[in-house]
């Protein structure tokens, strides 16, 4: 990364990563897995002028986020 001088990390994770579903249990532990892979690196890659962020967005109406659409949720209602 310094050599292409790109000192960027953008993650991804999902409103998911802070209130668990146990219908996407899976994608809830990997997106809260995240959260933390980027406190680990911003910290181990700062000294090297590397920035890294998560961006965390959050309900977006897709067929995937249907699957929770139970009414049971207060996230996915």
């Amino acid at each position: 990364m310094k050599k292409r001088g790109s000192r960027v990390v953008i993650l991804v994770s999902s409103v998911a990563a802070y209130i668990p579903q146990v219908e996407v249990g899976v994608y809830t532990v990997n997106k809260t897995a995240l959260l933390g892979l980027n406190r680990t690196l911003s910290k181990e890659l700062a000294p090297k002028g590397i920035r890294v962020n998560c961006l965390v967005p959050g309900i977006i109406e897709t067929d995937f986020s249907q699957v929770v659409g139970t009414g049971v949720c207060p996230v996915f209602p």
